[in-house]
């Protein structure tokens, strides 16, 4: 099975929107998607990939965004955490009320549970759930790759001030879960550069 991972940065917050697909069916799904889709959508029918899921990290509108857009042009499921369900429908909750110019609130087409194995053709994605940052914040696990979304980020974790957010939480879900996994797991984050598992374990301040 050969994986390929696009990454498409996301100026406006900061953010990084991944897919995920498989080179040789072609059929993928895409990551934490902000802004810019159409945009987003147009790039994939260019490079033939065949979307088969929404999938959200968490319930932040800098992770989402963009969903309506998408599912406006594509007829594909959007998939969270069940724990992020109702944040995802409330609009001070999901921050859209603050950060955009109209409030946006989703009802996920289906819920996803620890542990749970996304199949998409011939991948398997693991959902990992890592509350702290949100109530049903997930990381995604398939292969040598990590996708932690506001978990884990190289050098710092995902800030725990907001709504369903707690420090020892968050600490707890990386080192009992995601440091579980190799040191050479390559991370991409939700926001800045890719660093691995054992760089994490040496240089992170918060969770060495």
């Amino acid at each position: 099975m050969d994986v390929k991972v696009i990454k498409i940065p996301e100026t406006g917050f900061a953010g990084n929107c991944y897919v995920i697909f498989s080179e040789e069916t072609k059929a993928g799904i895409i990551v934490d998607p902000a802004i810019g889709g159409k945009e987003i959508v147009n790039m994939l029918e260019k490079e033939g990939i065949d979307l088969k899921y929404i999938l959200l990290t968490h319930a932040h509108v800098d992770h989402f965004g963009a969903v309506p857009e998408i599912k406006e042009l594509l007829d594909i499921e959007l998939l969270i955490h069940e724990d992020d369900a109702d944040q995802l429908l409330d609009e001070d909750l999901n921050f859209s009320k603050q950060m955009f110019p109209e409030p946006i609130s989703l009802k996920a087409d289906r819920l996803l549970k620890d542990e749970e194995i996304l199949k998409v053709e011939d991948m398997e994605f693991k959902v990992i759930h890592t509350p702290g940052h949100t109530k049903g914040g997930i990381c995604l696990s398939i292969g040598n790759i990590l996708i932690t979304g506001d978990t884990l980020f190289a050098g710092s974790i995902g800030r725990t001030d907001f709504y369903g957010g707690d420090f020892d939480t968050i600490i707890s879900s990386i080192k009992e879960k995601l440091f579980q996994y190799p040191d050479n797991t390559v991370i991409l984050p939700g926001h800045g550069e890719q660093s691995t598992i054992g760089r994490e374990k040496q240089v992170n301040p918060f969770v060495r």
